[in-house]
């Protein structure tokens, strides 16, 4: 009996000991486990790239700034899409500035339509060739002269592309229908004097019909055929021509010394000819025939005649000197003998070719 008892008290001594055990390791599991998230909680987060200026930022944080970036750069995008803030390439040509609309219908000679159609052809000629193209219409010239307005005009618009401002400007004015064309830049040497003749050729007899759009698109389509030859070629002009020297070529011997045969025979028929017409000198003894004494003094008694043999004509050639004004800077006198453009400055200080006339 008494041993019974010996064996259940040691036996709940051991349950009693195994539970206390028990209780022991899961309090330490849970201590080790809260020491060790406040330790990792309480860490800095230092990025990658070893910067330690964001201190006290979690893990968690950190994970967040991957969108962040994204949103950053859907903020910047509206800046890359504005033209005046992405930085050109070395080989793309400085754009026209900041200026006013390439088509402007101050005296309303056009439809909505065709001022669209028309803007959008300018527009497309101007930025492929790098050359602005522009058109003015107004009613009045306010006093000035045509090619004074259209250089003013296109000066203090800020039109022309590159830092020579290269372009042209085609003036209307409806007060006493005049018509004028100023160029600038490489405009004075694509639009040369011959050059602006030719367009206005093709433009104006739409202009006298009223058709104003047609002569409009066409004094476009004629520039751009102008600059298109200008730089494939040469600009559009009166040229002097002068004949290209040929090529020398060997000469065989056999044609040199036939040459020189045909050359002495050639010369040698006018010499005999000449040679048979000459009388041949001889004493003569009766020398009465020709003169007497009389007086002491000798008389002619015989005739005198003079025979015509030859003649010979000695030409040469008087160059005609042409006196052309010196051309300023900027000025254009295309190569070839070219007569180019005649150049003036605008009240600005800017150089302009150009021309005017009435339609």
């Amino acid at each position: 009996m008494i041993s019974t008892r010996k064996q259940n008290r040691r036996r709940s001594e051991r349950v009693a000991a195994g539970w206390g055990r028990g209780l022991r390791i899961a309090f330490a599991s849970v201590a080790a486990a809260l020491l060790f998230s406040l330790q990792v909680f309480a860490l800095p987060v230092v990025p990658i790239g070893g910067d330690t200026g964001q201190i006290g930022q979690p893990e968690v944080g950190g994970a967040e700034q991957i969108p962040q970036e994204t949103v950053t750069e859907t903020q910047t995008q509206p800046e890359a899409d504005n033209a005046e803030q992405v930085p050109q390439t070395p080989d793309v040509q400085t754009t026209a500035i900041a200026h006013a609309a390439r088509l402007v219908d101050e005296a309303d000679l056009l439809t909505p339509d065709e001022e669209a159609d028309l803007l959008q052809k300018l527009n497309e000629i101007s930025e492929r060739q790098q050359f602005d193209i522009v058109i003015l219409t107004v009613d009045s010239l306010r006093g000035k002269s045509p090619n004074a307005y259209a250089d003013d005009y296109y000066d203090e618009n800020g039109y022309g592309f590159g830092e020579n401002k290269d372009g042209t400007l085609f003036l209307l004015s409806m007060e006493e229908r005049d018509w004028a064309i100023s160029t600038t830049g490489y405009g004075t040497t694509a639009m040369t004097d011959y050059g602006q003749e030719v367009v206005m050729n093709e433009v104006l007899p739409y202009l006298r019909d009223g058709r104003y759009a047609r002569a409009f698109a066409e004094y476009a389509d004629q520039v751009d055929s102008l600059v298109t030859t200008a730089q494939t070629d040469r600009p559009v002009d009166i040229y002097d021509e002068e004949e290209e020297p040929q090529k020398k070529r060997g000469v065989s011997p056999f044609w040199l010394f036939g040459d020189l045969g045909i050359g002495a025979l050639l010369a040698s028929l006018p010499m005999n000819s000449a040679k048979r017409q000459l009388r041949t000198v001889r004493n003569r003894f009766n020398a009465d025939i020709y003169a007497g004494w009389a007086g002491g003094t000798i008389q002619a008694t015989g005739r005198m005649q003079d025979q015509f043999i030859r003649k010979t004509t000695n030409t040469r050639m008087i160059p005609v000197v042409t006196n052309r004004p010196n051309r300023p800077h900027g000025g254009s006198r295309p190569s070839g003998g070219g007569h180019g453009s005649t150049i003036h400055m605008g009240s600005s200080g800017t150089f302009h070719g150009g021309s005017h006339g009435k339609f």
